[in-house]
């Protein structure tokens, strides 16, 4: 699957946004996050021996979790684990769920996992699949927006 949208994310009051595209297969993904323009791109690439960030000026450094890599580049605690099933509105195997909520469409629309709680506040139909389009996530002072503009199954 393919996601493209915007990303916000804040830690007690400091923060920054971009846009990203999501390339998602079974065993590798890439996340390219990039600023106005193209500015200030990074590309996160992973695959079950490792993953890679890699800034626009060629710099990259390597990690055996996604988590701790982003955490190391950016100073940012982003669960790139969960968020490879949250964004598509679904538990995240990697953790136990600590609460859930479906509406009457069943549709996830409140779930906490692993000291996060994620909340879907809209949903589209894409090709058969209804996908969240926008989703908050909430860890002690962290915050972060996702807004999905455009979805490929």
């Amino acid at each position: 699957w393919e996601a493209q949208g915007r990303i916000a994310a804040s830690h007690e009051g400091e923060g920054g946004s971009a846009s990203f595209l999501w390339e998602q297969a079974p065993q590798f993904y890439k996340i390219r996050m990039y600023g106005p323009f193209g500015a200030g791109s990074a590309e996160l690439t992973g695959s079950p021996k490792q993953v890679i960030f890699e800034e626009n000026d060629g710099k990259r450094a390597f990690a055996k979790t996604p988590d701790e890599l982003v955490f190391r580049q950016t100073g940012l605690t982003i669960p790139v684990r969960g968020l490879t099933n949250w964004i598509k509105g679904i538990p995240s195997d990697a953790y136990t769920i600590d609460h859930i909520t479906w509406n009457t469409q069943g549709r996830l629309v409140h779930l906490i996992q692993s000291g996060w709680e994620i909340e879907y506040l809209d949903y589209a139909l894409q090709n058969g699949f209804w996908l969240p389009t926008r989703l908050n996530l909430n860890r002690d002072q962290i915050k972060i927006k996702l807004i999905v503009k455009k979805w490929q199954v």
